[in-house]
């Protein structure tokens, strides 16, 4: 199991990568102010998983509005930068899984509200899908 999470681990850093050089525009200025965010979010959470979360939670406004305020938009095709941001959190998340001997644990209380947006969630795909195909093979 270690070597599975390891080796998926390895294959999203590397994933990563290329989305990072392919959809997070390389302006200078902006690299600047989120690079340093990015890292620091990853290296929290691969040390502490709470102090990661803490900080991905703080600095999700922050870099949810740095496009605009360096002027990245709509003529520019860019990742939104709180998704760069929640990537690198799962990176972290998952070098942190790898070194600690914490398994996941179903029971806490925040999983049954999931539970059920998730069911919400796979009705309405259903549906969606389901009136996007008639109208498609009418």
């Amino acid at each position: 199991m270690k070597a599975f999470l390891v080796s998926s681990t390895f294959l999203y850093g590397i994933g990563l990568y290329f989305f990072y050089i392919r959809y997070v525009p390389i302006v200078k200025p902006f690299q600047v102010a989120l690079i340093p965010v990015l890292f620091l979010v990853f290296i929290l959470t691969a040390f502490k998983l709470r102090w990661g979360l803490l900080f991905f939670v703080f600095s999700f406004p922050l870099i949810n509005n740095l496009p605009y305020f360096f002027g990245i938009h709509e003529p520019l095709p860019h990742a939104p930068s709180a998704l760069v941001l929640f990537l690198f959190f799962f990176l972290g998340w998952l070098v942190n899984r790898i070194f600690s001997q914490v398994r996941l644990n179903f029971d806490h209380p925040v999983f049954r509200p999931l539970a059920l947006f998730s069911l919400v969630l796979f009705c309405s795909g259903l549906i969606t899908f389901w009136k996007y195909a008639n109208f498609s093979l009418s």
